[in-house]
């Protein structure tokens, strides 16, 4: 299944939002993969580790 699959299912999987944050990155879509951080991030709003994803992202990288 893919992530945006996922999601389609489960609006609220933080691991789909993460992993197409990576794939986004990765693929130089930056402000896409910050954009699917914030989302998780309002899911599980205490993940230290989406958080320093997030930093590292905003900050550039």
């Amino acid at each position: 299944m893919t992530n945006r699959r996922a999601l389609e299912l489960d609006p609220q999987s933080v691991e789909a939002h993460t992993n197409l944050a990576v794939i986004f990155a990765r693929i130089g879509r930056r402000a896409d993969a910050i954009r699917e951080l914030q989302a998780a991030l309002k899911i599980a709003p205490n993940d230290p580790a989406l958080r320093q994803r997030l930093a590292q992202l905003q900050g550039g990288r």
